[in-house]
């Protein structure tokens, strides 16, 4: 798939310390992305 210019919305269900999350924004920066933003809808605590 090919996100070069592109704006993506990383969704995660539940997060405990992000850093699934981080290493995708990382992989999809490498590949181009414009940007990545990340949202989680609950944190494990």
């Amino acid at each position: 798939m090919d996100v070069s210019d592109n704006i993506i919305l990383l969704m995660d269900d539940v997060t405990t310390s992000g850093n699934s999350l981080y290493a995708c924004k990382e992989i999809l920066m490498d590949h181009g992305a414009k940007s990545v933003e990340m949202f989680a809808l609950g944190k494990a605590i």
